[in-house]
């Protein structure tokens, strides 16, 4: 098909989504398994980024004439039905936004990576259309790699422990 560009992939418990942009719009494909995608336009854009949470929370950050904006559809709804929210707090307004990457900590909060104006940004999602926005760095290109630390519990440890001392019974 021409005029299309792959911009994302994401992948949560038990569904794939994948996001593409053709001629001005962004276009998502969910697939909850099997071979069947579900593929709805989400809305104008030039760039579009994915991730979901633990919760299987399909979070969608998009840039649309310098503003970001920031979709999260919940499982068994697609992004392309959610209303959008703009990305921006009141001190940190985004008016020439480019390159958002979405994504979300070990708590489920979506974090939005920006750049604007040679600076990069992160917004973090608070509650409805409220974001704390803090200045990252100086840059033209964010890129992100999430990771998660997952709690050590104390069995976890004992385990761990346990595990780590036969390997070096044994070696020895």
């Amino acid at each position: 098909v021409a005029n299309q560009e792959l911009a994302a992939t994401a992948v949560g418990d038990d569904m794939l989504a994948a996001a593409w942009l053709s001629d001005g719009d962004i276009y998502v494909a969910l697939s909850r398994g099997g071979n069947h995608f579900q593929v709805r336009r989400v809305d104008s854009g030039s760039s579009v980024s994915l991730a979901f949470s633990r919760a299987n929370r399909l979070h969608v950050a998009y840039e649309q004439d310098g503003r970001i904006l920031y979709r999260a559809a919940d499982q068994g709804t697609h992004p392309a039905v959610v209303a959008p929210l703009i990305v921006e707090d009141p001190l940190h307004p985004v008016t020439n936004g480019r390159t958002p990457q979405v994504v979300v900590d070990e708590l489920n909060w979506a974090h939005v990576f920006y750049e604007q104006d040679g600076s990069i940004y992160k917004a973090k999602h608070l509650s409805n259309e409220t974001w704390l926005t803090q200045f990252v760095a100086y840059g033209t290109n964010p890129a992100v790699m999430p990771f998660y630390n997952e709690k050590l519990t104390k069995s976890k440890f004992l385990d761990t422990f346990e595990n780590e001392l036969k390997i070096q019974i044994k070696s020895n």
